[in-house]
């Protein structure tokens, strides 16, 4: 019995002396950057990073927010959080013409349904959105906040250099596991997944 003791007293000293290095919850926020999207990153960036390592943001250009402002407001959040090393990647709702054809990733100021690229089928959520108050002027600048409050880094929207979503993704997928935190629609998913097995098909 006393020996039995000892053995687990060695042992939790031993433990205490070496505590095993706990590797952080690498983390990837796919998000349309609406105020509730916005709040959560808060909440995530606030978060200890030595647990939950925050590694990319990839953001949804249909849905109320145009991308670039999008990427923008996301620039300005993660410069005031010290965290400018995050990828921010635009995009992910390539076109899908009525034949099943994919196009490229598309995205920018003007959102997608303005750029006559959009998926098949008469159904267009983006065409309901209103476009001016409390409709996508007030989203794109949150209600003024972002130039009211935010500081502003370096790091702005390009159009035609901006990372894709889907290489955001595989960059940050094929550098570990990683955590999804999906906040906005999450088909973008089933396109990445879709486009890498094609391409390994094809090679």
């Amino acid at each position: 019995m006393l020996g039995r003791v000892l053995w687990m007293l060695i042992t939790v000293t031993g433990l205490l002396l070496n505590p095993v290095d706990a590797q952080p919850h690498r983390i990837l926020v796919d998000t349309d950057v609406n105020i509730d999207d916005v709040l959560a990153l808060f909440y995530l960036l606030k978060q200890n990073n030595t647990e939950f390592d925050l590694k990319a943001i990839t953001i949804n250009a249909n849905g109320w927010n145009d991308a670039g402002h999008a990427v923008n407001y996301l620039y300005d959040i993660l410069f005031m959080m010290d965290r400018d090393d995050v990828p921010v990647g635009v995009g992910g709702e390539g076109g899908i013409l009525p034949n099943g054809t994919i196009l490229p990733n598309v995205g920018g100021y003007l959102p997608i349904i303005d750029q006559g690229v959009s998926t098949a089928g008469g159904c267009r959520y983006r065409q309901e959105v209103p476009p001016g108050q409390d409709g996508r002027l007030d989203v794109n600048t949150n209600y003024g906040i972002r130039k009211a409050l935010l500081p502003q880094g370096e790091r702005k929207y390009v159009p035609l250099q901006q990372p894709t979503a889907q290489q955001v993704m595989k960059d940050a997928i094929s550098a570990g596991p990683i955590t999804v935190f999906s906040y906005g629609r999450s088909h973008k998913f089933s396109h990445f997944s879709y486009v890498q097995s094609s391409s390994e098909e094809q090679y």
